[in-house]
């Protein structure tokens, strides 16, 4: 079993960062894990310490903050420690029953890395924290990726798996349309086809 160590409030960006993780890792052994949370920030001072960044997009609910998630995400995937662990978390607007929102913070993380995904509560809420619901999105048996993901020139990403596509349609984007070589259900609409579209801010 890994052994491992987690950091909140990690403001990455500061300087003074480097050397207290430093020391940290020079008093763990060589495998432990560290994951840290910087918010929807890129891991900038101790990228090569740590092993991801638990993304809590604090700004989530907004769409507009969703690329720099994105390139957040991506900048993480690239520059974090081997065994990589990044994980995203979004929060919903109105209440945890948001599919198209689940589905957007699901597929991004599918095509963008290989990491982690939840759909939480906003913390100010007066509610505790970390009560959170499981989607049936997730219980999908999409398997193992068969590459990266891709950049679509519809302005979304595609990301090709043993068991499905997963397909990230960025907020503000057009309507996508998927065309396939064999038949595919559609998570969102049931539908068996060859031919199904994703609205933005959508799978």
């Amino acid at each position: 079993m890994e052994t491992g160590i987690f950091f909140d409030w990690w403001w990455d960006a500061r300087p003074d960062r480097r050397a207290p993780m430093e020391a940290v890792r020079a008093q763990v052994p060589p495998g432990t894990l560290v994951l840290v949370n910087a918010n929807a920030n890129p891991l900038v001072e101790t990228a090569d310490l740590v092993n991801g960044s638990f993304m809590e997009a604090d700004r989530s609910a907004n769409w507009s903050a969703w690329a720099e998630m994105e390139a957040s995400l991506v900048h993480n995937e690239r520059h974090a420690r081997e065994p990589r662990i990044n994980a995203i978390s979004a929060w919903f607007e109105q209440s945890r029953n948001e599919p198209a929102r689940v589905r957007a913070v699901t597929t991004l993380a599918l095509t963008r890395s290989d990491g982690f995904v939840l759909f939480s509560d906003p913390n100010p809420l007066p509610t505790p924290d970390h009560l959170h619901d499981w989607y049936p999105l997730w219980d999908q048996p999409l398997g193992r990726a068969l590459g990266p993901g891709r950049e679509h020139p519809d302005g979304g990403v595609r990301r090709l798996f043993t068991g499905g596509l997963a397909v990230y349609n960025r907020p503000g984007a057009g309507e996508a349309t998927v065309r396939l070589e064999s038949p595919h259900r559609s998570f969102r609409t049931g539908r068996v086809g060859l031919l199904h579209t994703v609205p933005a801010a959508d799978h």
